[in-house]
């Protein structure tokens, strides 16, 4: 199984999906701008198209390499829903099964939460859901920092300056800091982007956040927008964004790095260059194949822990 966030896939989607998002914390008449991004692209987050390219490319990989085995594509917060994944499983007869989730870093939104939908998902299903062993998280795996190297690499050369000290800007999903204080998303994510910037040899690299949906001062920070900021006001005219946090293209990406952010770099005079996401690599199937190989994967029990969340303002 293949375990995705999730996002609408029609306009008639848009609304549900951010309510099961959400969970009533937020008020509706402040999700109406995120429903309007997604009208913009169509009512359907590009996830969907992401994860069935990523699907395929382990069905082939698995095929040509082995284990020959069966993929399935469930999503946490829309369809196919893991309770939808695990009825299909049952019908076709599958006892066990390992969990690909696609979140690299651990934190409880990122981690924990996957754990609990599938630990939800197989108590609903009763006897007739298969026995589940996730795989393990993959932040500094070889293959995964491989893939980002490379993308960098291109960017850098694409804005052909790759020696001169052009600004690196590695870019994550903000969470609330009690929540980065009972997990080791930040310490993960630093190690990712240390270990990337130092294969390319980046004179010049930091960390950055991005998607924040609550108060500023209680969220992980400073936000990669207003970086941008900072960094055109030192003169920069040229930076390189890596969003390290993301597996795939999907809302945060696109909507947020490549329009919103875009339209900040062009309003700056700033040329952007974004860094592909890793899952229409070929490279991420093989790691989804290694990860099957070394088997299930658990995290400490006090691991990513949520804590009680700071109201949202």
């Amino acid at each position: 199984m293949v375990l995705s966030f999730g996002g609408p896939d029609g306009p008639a989607e848009v609304w549900p999906f951010l309510e099961r998002v959400t969970g009533g914390r937020i008020p509706r008449e402040r999700l109406e701008a995120v429903a309007a991004r997604y009208m913009r692209l169509g009512g359907r987050s590009p996830i969907h198209d992401e994860d069935a390219a990523f699907v395929a490319a382990i069905r082939e990989e698995l095929d040509r390499r082995g284990p020959a085995l069966p993929v399935y594509l469930a999503h946490r917060l829309s369809r196919p829903f893991v309770d939808e994944a695990l009825a299909a499983m049952a019908r076709d007869g599958v006892q066990r099964a390992a969990v690909f989730v696609t979140s690299a870093f651990g934190s409880p939104p990122s981690c924990r939460a996957y754990t609990e939908a599938l630990d939800a998902a197989r108590s609903r299903a009763g006897s007739s859901s298969p026995q589940l062993a996730r795989l393990g998280r993959f932040a500094l795996h070889p293959l995964f920092l491989e893939i980002w190297i490379d993308n960098l690499r291109a960017a850098l050369e694409r804005a052909g300056a790759a020696r001169s000290g052009v600004p690196v800007l590695f870019t994550a999903h903000s969470i609330p800091r009690s929540m980065a204080r009972v997990s080791p998303y930040e310490r993960e994510l630093r190690a990712a982007s240390e270990a990337v910037a130092g294969a390319c040899a980046v004179e010049r690299w930091e960390s950055c956040w991005q998607s924040r949906s609550g108060p500023a001062d209680t969220w992980l920070g400073p936000d990669v927008a207003e970086r941008v900021e900072t960094l055109a006001r030192e003169g920069h005219r040229e930076l390189v964004v890596v969003p390290i946090g993301f597996f795939c293209d999907h809302m945060e990406v696109v909507w947020d790095l490549d329009v919103e952010l875009r339209r900040v770099c062009e309003r700056l005079g700033v040329r952007m260059h974004r860094v592909a996401t890793p899952a229409r690599d070929p490279r991420a199937a093989a790691l989804v194949r290694e990860l099957l190989l070394a088997g299930p994967s658990s995290c400490d029990p006090g691991c990513c822990v949520a804590p009680e969340r700071p109201p949202d303002r």
